[in-house]
């Protein structure tokens, strides 16, 4: 397994691991289930010692009380104790409730099934037993979630406990019992025994990212939620930008230039990940965003990278971005170019393109996977290049084929072969004056839920002697195996002689949809027929805009990026298993311990 599919795993495992806890029903679900819990409460607390119409009818208003006071109580810890908190508002504060209620009830109905059977009253203790299990619960996935204060969390994790409490206490003496001095003193020496528990627990996972990364587990666990949650990406990559180790990126630009137009094709070496929109993420899309102000059309293919060279936060990639667009500034003077060549060694496939002393080379292992490459061909390919006379290469990875995994260890001799005779093969041939023509199409029907980024479509097409070549770059990651081979089938039925689709490898469709890789390639859930479509008609216009052109190449360096880095990955994508084996091996001693340390506090004090 390479470091992308490592890096994507792990990310999709954290995905469907915490998406049951924070995915929650509409509003209407969740006080319809609050309701429920409620009114078995009130029912259960009275009805099972009191098994009267007069018994159901108090146990129902009190149920109704309940759900009333813990709607009014969860609306206070939203709007004062957690207003300002980015994973916690109304619903999930409701939603948290759901489950301390379901705790609670299952002592209620213990205690009083008990006092049913054998006529004994002293279980009352279970009710505040429950009540300090419910407390123990909220506190801990509060600490674990939210971003607000200790001290807010602490509050919001016994407020509404504390006035349902209030309610059992009236509806206790109502039946005819008393509360003793013990009930306030098991209160009193709850609240801290629960606190110490909670934090106990928490700080012993918290060590291990601070042992493996230098700052505390939950931080890391509450930046990607509040990314996943609400979209917001500044508190996870600030943790990214203190990982981050910096390097000199370089980005590669190719321009073409007509009477009407200017085409650009720019390949940073920068990774777009990690996912959604953290980081360099969006890249692709926001450098032809960008660019397309100033040029008509801009593609973005993948370079020869891997997730080590994602960039840390988004205040590096505008830096990248301004100085792409200002190197982008320069006049193609190149008039001449070659035919576009193909060579294949086993399941590796090098297209090479020679425009003015620049070779355009594309990589590819299609139909079988083609994931991240090493950078060690695109030096290799300079080396080779040089032997004769081109001044540059620019190499892109296709990235357009996905069918389970693929050893690219196993295939870098077969890629140096085939890139040492197709580079001898088309520095052969004659160079001749080109046509270019560009244009692109964003198909609305499809977002990041279906593989489609915001790049969209962009065609480059060249004319060079009596052949047509065309250049697809789709916005997205990766492509089902076998659509590439269906979209080149169809080039020649629009009279291009040769071409290839690459994809831009874009994380912004990553982390979106709770597939076993996920995100949707291209192709997995949009029909084959129906993109081909629209590439056929990008294509097509592309064609009928052709026109002379001339090219010119740059290779422009922003200096200082701080990128995330292999380690780093490494360390990250390894921090979610240990921390989970030390909850599970933690929690039963721990909370067990404390659980009988509150039963015997009860026993003592009631």
């Amino acid at each position: 397994m390479n470091d992308k599919e490592f890096f994507d795993e792990s990310i999709n495992k954290a995905v469907k691991r915490y998406s049951s806890l924070f995915t929650l029903p509409s509003l209407k679900v969740i006080l319809g289930l609050i309701m429920l819990l409620c009114a078995g409460c009130g029912v259960f607390s009275t009805f099972l010692l009191n098994p009267t119409m007069q018994g159901l009818l108090f146990g129902i208003i009190i149920g109704i009380i309940l759900f009333l006071i813990t709607f009014i109580s969860d609306m206070v810890v939203d709007k004062i104790f957690l207003r300002n908190d980015l994973v916690y508002e109304m619903r999930r504060c409701l939603g948290l409730s759901i489950f301390s209620l379901a705790v609670w009830l299952a002592f209620i109905l213990l205690s009083n099934g008990l006092a049913l059977l054998f006529r004994i009253t002293t279980l009352f203790r279970l009710w505040l037993l429950g009540f300090s299990a419910a407390v123990i619960l909220r506190l801990t996935v509060l600490n674990a979630t939210s971003v607000a204060s200790h001290w807010r969390r602490i509050i919001s994790a016994f407020f509404t406990p504390s006035v349902a409490l209030m309610l059992f206490f009236y509806t206790w003496t109502y039946m005819g019992n008393t509360l003793n001095l013990g009930a306030w003193e098991y209160l009193a020496a709850t609240i801290p025994l629960s606190i110490v528990a909670v934090y106990a627990f928490t700080y012993s996972l918290n060590k291990i990212g601070v042992e493996k990364l230098g700052f505390s587990s939950f931080a890391l666990f509450k930046a990607f939620l509040i990314n996943w949650i609400e979209g917001t990406n500044t508190p996870l990559e600030n943790i990214f930008e203190k990982l981050g180790t910096e390097r000199n990126v370089k980005i590669s630009i190719l321009k073409f230039e007509t009477s009407s137009e200017k085409i650009m094709l720019v390949i940073p070496q920068v990774h777009p990940g990690p996912f959604k929109n953290v980081g360099s993420s969006l890249l692709p899309s926001k450098l032809q965003e960008a660019l397309e102000k100033k040029f008509k059309y801009v593609a973005v293919p993948h370079g020869l990278l891997g997730h080590e060279f994602d960039v840390s936060s988004s205040s590096h990639v505008e830096r990248i971005i301004e100085k792409v667009v200002d190197a982008s500034n320069f006049s193609p003077t190149a008039s001449l170019a070659t035919p576009l060549t193909h060579t294949t060694c086993g399941p590796a496939t090098v297209f090479c393109q020679i425009f003015g002393d620049c070779a355009v080379l594309s990589l590819t292992l299609a139909p079988k996977t083609t994931e991240d490459l090493p950078q060690a061909l695109g030096s290799y390919a300079l080396k080779e290049a040089k032997k004769y006379g081109l001044s540059h290469v620019i190499v892109i990875n296709a990235h357009n084929s996905l069918d389970g995994t693929v050893s690219i260890k196993e295939n870098m001799e077969l890629f140096r072969k085939a890139i040492t005779e197709n580079l001898k093969e088309t520095s052969s041939l004659k160079r001749l004056p080109f046509k270019v023509g560009a244009a692109k199409i964003i198909p609305t029907e499809f977002g990041l839920e279906d593989g489609m980024g915001p790049g969209g479509i962009t065609a480059v097409t060249v004319e060079v002697g009596n052949q047509k070549f065309a250049y697809v770059t789709i916005d997205g990651n990766n492509m089902v195996s076998g659509l590439r081979e269906k979209i080149l089938s169809m080039f020649r039925d629009l009279g291009v002689d040769s071409g290839e689709v690459f994809t831009t490898d874009t994380h912004a469709v990553t982390a979106v949809v709770l597939t076993s890789r996920g995100y949707h390639a291209l192709g997995e859930v949009i029909p084959h027929e129906k993109l081909i479509n629209y590439v056929r008609e990008t294509v097509e216009k592309a064609l009928m805009d052709m026109k002379p052109a001339k090219v010119g190449y740059k290779v422009t360096t922003v200096p200082n990026v701080k990128v995330i880095g292999e380690k780093q990955i490494i360390e990250l994508c390894s921090l979610i298993d240990p921390a989970l084996k030390r909850a599970k091996h933690m929690a039963v001693p721990l909370f067990l311990a404390t659980g009988l340390l509150l039963v015997f506090l009860l026993v003592w004090l009631l």
